[in-house]
């Protein structure tokens, strides 16, 4: 995991301790809570994974099918890595226990063959002493979402 990647995740744990500060003691735990989970989320290890799919499509409809999964299960987000050749998209969504763990997840889409394109996603998140696979579970969710979004509406293009 990239130092970038690991100030995304930290930062992103450090809302939630903010969140979880404020709602237990007000302004001051909000700092607290932020400045603590952001400090200890630097020290955890992390979750990450990567799968590849193939989906009977367009790049073109794949990467607009993509980018409407991302901002519906989460945020869009900044890269972490020079500019691809191929499109890429960024997003931090919520996986393991009720969604709390923050993933960041990468998705890169190349053409395939004529009419089917390859996806390749990567997620990662930090573990604590539970092992959620919060990681593994992004990821998996984000390619079962585009393969339904491809196969309820059958082949696009």
């Amino acid at each position: 995991m990239s130092k970038k990647e690991n100030e995304i995740l930290a930062r992103e744990l450090g809302k939630l301790g903010a969140i979880g500060g404020a709602v237990g003691g007000g302004i001051g735990g909000a700092l607290g809570g932020g400045l603590g989970a952001g400090l200890a989320a630097k020290l955890l290890p992390n979750d990450t994974f990567e799968l590849d799919i193939k989906i009977a499509a367009k790049p073109i409809d794949v990467l607009k099918a993509t980018y409407g999964i991302l901002s519906q299960t989460g945020r869009i987000t900044e890269g972490t890595e020079p500019p691809s050749d191929l499109p890429t998209l960024y997003a931090v969504v919520g996986s393991g226990f009720w969604n709390l763990n923050p993933a960041w997840v990468r998705v890169e889409i190349a053409p395939f063959l004529e009419s089917t394109t390859k996806i390749s996603i990567r997620a990662a998140a930090k573990e604590g002493l539970i092992k959620q696979r919060a990681g593994e579970k992004a990821a998996k969710r984000i390619a079962d979402l585009l393969n339904q979004a491809f196969s309820l509406s059958g082949a696009r293009g």
